[in-house]
């Protein structure tokens, strides 16, 4: 990897982690464009880079699952130096990632950054976890290092090369402090509230942009017993998009034009995940091809599942089918784009169609580029526009969907048949919109409604939402990650969503008393679902095994370490490695 003294040698393996990485997003990006320009921008170093990756573009699929592992590529060529500055450059990152946690008192009216305040916190604490997504990856202070020293034609990178990159892109994060209220009805009558205490991002300024965070209070229930009242993200407006980043590349890589600086930027950001990333979900994804079986409301990202419900009141489209349509359009992430079209956001709306529909709505087609908010409401007025609005969505899933498929071959730009296509749907673009458009949506759409009864996750415990014990407490030697229900010995464990089974065992099987003893791991196609101090023969499944919602799985216990029955529900979102609240996915009504 990070090799100062043979930077031909750590240029060729970067090269090649950057293809691996440039191919898994090749349906996103604009690869064999991107590597030109940059030909002609950096020089004949990235000559090898064009090569390896128009070569495993065009053999992707034969090749990808023969690919060496990123330990067996790094085996051979880590040497102490290199661990050495890798760790170094951490090191760096960590600390600039914790160096502006601020604490403000209330919503600010105006922007707070660059202004510090007394208040600070020493770790990312977002309930939304917005912080972990936005903070800054140590692969992007060493692309840019790598860059800088191939555009200037150096023979080294230089600690203070990144130490420079590291402090140009430090983020800045202001919190506020608010509370979650748990309230449960006793059956005499009375009430019994508890209260959780949480932080909310209110304003972000990183590499990605300027940002500032809405809430807003909402009561739901847990069961007929049980409501929580707290405060839901509701809007996310962006003052300014990538001017940090696109800073440095300018101070550093000096580029010609608009162009140029986005295709640098491109590259120092693919770069950037093949330093940085270790987990992928492409291997699980591809050994799992139909993403529609595990989807279950759970999936939904909850940040996103206020926006759905808020499109569905407005426009009458359930929430359930505007999921469906954003997962097959973008799997659920905000700065998807089509490079050929030009299509963005979640809904993938085409320029002309956002410019015109956000400013219809009162958005502001720049600063909501990026607002989640803002994109689902643009497609939900499109797909109503264009027939929706005139569904019975009470009707046999085989009426709806028919009712749906002229609407969906319209939104999915299915207007003629390439001639490749034409031996399995003749001239037909309903039949071809139908096959690979409007039939997989029609099953993601079914899978989110059954799922569970109201969206979100299903609740983990029959018939307990006694909690005791939050996400997010400080137990003097750790933070706890999880969600604590009490229950008694047996109560029957449901799954949270749909997915595979990946664990069912002991933490440590020579002691059943350590760490959280039983526990079983299910996995969708956006999160880890963990459930911890299981009864110890009560596990119904196996590890392999397909889970629906709400399918028993296992018993409320009292195993490993634990001061009584109870489960230990913790929730880890996969795309940002990071643990979330439970309440956050277990309460999107």
């Amino acid at each position: 990897m990070v090799d100062t003294n043979q930077p031909d040698r750590y240029t060729r393996e970067i090269v090649g982690r950057a293809a691996k990485t440039a191919v898994k997003s090749v349906a996103k990006k604009a690869v064999k464009a991107l590597a030109k320009k940059l030909l002609v921008i950096l020089g004949p170093w990235l000559l090898l880079f064009l090569f390896l990756v128009m070569s495993v573009t065009v053999f992707f699929g034969m090749t990808y699952s023969a690919m060496p592992t990123e330990q067996a590529v790094n085996r051979e060529t880590v040497t102490a130096e290199d661990a050495a500055s890798i760790e170094k450059i951490r090191n760096l990152v960590n600390e600039a990632n914790r160096k502006h946690l601020y604490v403000v008192n209330s919503q600010p009216s105006r922007p707070l950054y660059p202004s510090e305040y007394a208040g600070k916190l020493s770790g990312f604490t977002d309930r939304y976890g917005q912080d972990v997504q936005l903070q800054l990856e140590w692969g992007v202070a060493q692309a840019l290092a790598l860059f800088q020293t191939i555009a200037e034609n150096g023979d080294r990178i230089t600690d203070e090369m990144r130490e420079q990159f590291v402090k140009d892109l430090e983020p800045y994060f202001y919190y506020r402090p608010s509370k979650v209220y748990v309230t449960t009805t006793t059956e005499t009558g009375g009430s019994q509230t508890s209260v959780q205490e949480v932080h909310l991002l209110v304003e972000s300024n990183t590499l990605y942009g300027w940002r500032q965070y809405e809430y807003e209070w909402v009561t739901e229930q847990l069961d007929e017993n049980t409501s929580i009242r707290y405060e839901r993200l509701k809007n996310i407006r962006t003052l300014e998009q990538w001017t940090r980043l696109d800073n440095a590349i300018k101070n550093y890589l000096k580029p010609r034009d608009a162009e140029d600086l986005a295709l640098m930027r491109t590259a120092v950001l693919e770069n950037a995940r093949a330093y940085s990333r270790k987990a992928e979900n492409m291997d699980w994804l591809l050994q799992y091809a139909d993403a529609a079986e595990y989807l279950s409301g759970a999936t939904v990202p909850p940040e996103l599942t206020g926006f759905f419900r808020e499109a569905e009141k407005q426009y009458g489209i359930p929430w359930w089918f505007l999921a469906a349509v954003s997962f097959k359009e973008s799997g659920f992430n905000p700065q998807a784009e089509n490079e050929s079209s030009g299509a963005y956001g979640l809904m993938q709306l085409l320029p002309e169609n956002w410019a015109r529909v956000s400013r219809t709505l009162g958005f502001d087609p720049q600063a909501d580029r990026d607002n989640p908010r803002a994109q689902i409401l643009a497609g939900a007025y499109m797909l109503y526009h264009f027939g929706l609005k005139s569904v019975d969505w009470t009707a046999d899933d085989s009426v709806w969907q028919k009712a749906t498929l002229p609407v969906l071959k319209v939104y999915g730009g299915f207007v003629h048949v390439p001639v490749a296509k034409r031996v399995l749907y003749g001239d037909d673009p309903l039949k071809w919109a139908e096959a690979e458009y409007a039939g997989p949506i029609w099953k993601m759409a079914v899978q989110l409604r059954d799922g569970s009864i109201s969206g979100g996750g299903v609740w983990p415990v029959s018939g307990s939402t006694r909690i005791t014990g939050y996400f997010g407490e400080d137990r003097g030697s750790y933070i706890h990650k999880g969600l604590d229900i009490a229950a008694p010995e047996g109560t029957p464990v449901l799954s949270v969503s749909g997915g595979i089974v990946t664990h069912v065992g002991w933490e440590n099987p020579r002691d059943h008393s350590q760490g959280f003893g039983m526990y079983i791991t299910v996995r969708d196609n956006n999160n880890l679902y963990f459930y911890g101090h299981l009864q110890a023969e009560s596990p119904t499944v196996r590890k392999g095994d397909t889970v629906q919602p709400g399918q028993r799985i296992a018993a409320v216990g009292n195993t490993g370490r634990s001061t009584g029955p109870h489960l230990d529900i913790r929730i880890k979102n996969l795309q940002t490695n990071a643990w979330i609240d439970p309440l956050l996915v277990l309460t999107q009504k």
